[in-house]
């Protein structure tokens, strides 16, 4: 069978890490993401990690955690305020306080590049969030307690709400009831309770009436069940922190499907991805991405390709048929993601520069073949022709200084001496007139060869002026 390689520069991405709490290890390359009930928080600046405490941009958590931002440029103070909070902490000092309570920090707030950075955890706890660490996607999930409210979306009064099936009067809060619960955003529990929250098998529907999630709970949270997306998609598999999480199969609307594993919502590890018509790729995912090695293969189960990615960019592809593949959309529920565009355009591109290298050079070795078959003993370099004519002329010279020495001679040896050097001279001249016409030969070679050599350079420089295109495209994108 024969392979076919191609090599494709690429741009890999990579993100801050993080590590909540010391000892815990996160993989180098995951980029640090934070949620604050189940809402992304957006840093200008990434966190920073550093002997295992998590720093994060202060303006931002303590907004979304509802706290007043101030800042002290003299004594180089942070301060987050609300009612019956303050919270104070001083650049480079381990020393920082909660309503006036001196605690010792495991790193101190520092100044990078002029943004202030605190301590992730830290603020979080202080301000009444609970913290989750998904170590297998980098995620800190904080938390609003029961009872409190989220300012990530604004001000929620008080907290869920919850009607029992049980007695009148006082209930056992260990007792499993069947019941109804309300979330803060309206969706609708129906099931088993244990203190009025969300324990055992239940189904949750939206303000529309449509069914969101059926399954078990705990502690108020998603542990395995079926989650039904609003744009058709349906995950069933377990969940950690509400969310999908560790093994699980994702259907997507168009009938492709995705089983594998899963962290904090997205794919995240070992899977198979398998498309409507039946073609499978099988491999490495990150952050819902094909990051790693991906196998390709044909609904007859055919290997077509063996691919390398980071972040859903190709880095190399060695093709184990004769012909050039093309992986599926991995993320069909994103058909107008920017990203998968630009991946698309940027692998038929490059297929097409290394289509049009392939058929020029083609051309041009058929023609190198056709010259040695027309010109045998043609001369593999200059150099070996320029030797070969030069020992030529230098037997020609050698000739004809025999020569001139017997003209002045009369005798019978010097004739036929004579008779016998004019013959050299004349085979001798005969060669040179071979050596000249193989010469042209070894010099179109020499063409041709300069041509390959060019066409070689043009089609570096035409890749690599893709891939530039490409790596600025998809930072733009990022």
């Amino acid at each position: 069978m024969k392979l076919r390689y191609a090599l494709l520069s690429a741009c890999l991405l990579s993100g801050a890490l993080l590590l909540p709490k010391p000892g815990a290890a996160a993989a180098a390359d995951k980029p640090i993401r934070v949620f604050l009930d189940n809402k992304q928080i957006n840093f200008e600046v990434d966190p920073v990690l550093e002997n295992g405490t998590t720093l994060v941009p202060f303006r931002p958590i303590f907004e979304k955690l509802g706290l007043e931002v101030g800042w002290d440029e003299e004594t180089q103070t942070v301060t987050g305020t609300k009612e019956g909070l303050t919270i104070r902490l001083v650049i480079d000092d381990t020393e920082a306080s909660v309503n006036d309570v001196t605690s010792t920090l495991e790193l101190a707030p520092r100044l990078v590049e002029g943004n202030t950075l605190v301590p992730l955890r830290f603020v979080s706890e202080a301000s009444g969030k609970d913290v989750n660490w998904v170590q297998s996607s980098s995620t800190a999930y904080l938390k609003s307690r029961k009872g409190s409210s989220s300012t990530s979306s604004g001000s929620v009064d008080g907290g869920p709400s919850s009607t029992s099936s049980g007695g009148v009067g006082g209930t056992d809060s260990a007792k499993t009831e069947k019941g109804d619960y309300e979330y803060p955003n309206g969706d609708k529990y129906t099931g088993q309770l244990v203190g009025g929250v969300p324990e055992g098998k239940g189904k949750v529907v939206g303000a529309d009436g449509s069914v969101i999630f059926s399954g078990t709970f705990s502690n108020g949270e998603r542990v395995n069940g079926t989650l039904y997306y609003a744009n058709g998609d349906k995950y069933t598999g377990s969940f950690a922190s509400d969310l999908p999480s560790g093994s699980g199969k994702l259907v997507y609307k168009n009938g492709d499907a995705y089983e594998g594993d899963f962290a904090g919502g997205v794919r995240e590890g070992k899977g198979t991805f398998t498309t409507s018509k039946g073609e499978t790729v099988v491999g490495d995912f990150k952050n819902d991405m094909k990051n790693g090695m991906i196998n390709y293969y044909d609904k007859k189960g055919t290997l077509l390709s063996v691919s390398e990615y980071t972040n859903d960019v190709l880095v190399s592809k060695v093709e184990m048929t004769d012909e050039t593949s093309v992986l599926p959309n991995t993320n069909p529920s994103s058909p107008t993601d920017p990203r998968n565009k630009e991946n698309e355009r940027h692998d038929q591109s490059v297929n097409d520069i290394k289509e049009r290298y392939n058929q020029s050079k083609k051309e041009l070795d058929d023609q190198v073949a056709q010259l040695r078959k027309n010109n045998p003993g043609a001369y593999s370099s200059q150099a070996t022709y320029d030797k070969a004519l030069a020992e030529a002329r230098d037997k020609e010279t050698e000739i004809l200084n025999k020569i001139n020495a017997l003209t002045s001679s009369s005798s019978k040896a010097a004739e036929t001496a004579m008779a016998e050097l004019e013959k050299q001279l004349t085979d001798n001249q005969a060669e040179i007139d071979r050596i000249y016409a193989k010469g042209v030969a070894q010099q179109q070679l020499e063409s041709l060869k300069e041509q390959l050599s060019r066409l070689k350079e043009d089609y570096n420089a035409e890749l690599k002026k893709e891939n530039d295109r490409h790596t600025y495209a998809m930072k733009q994108l990022k």
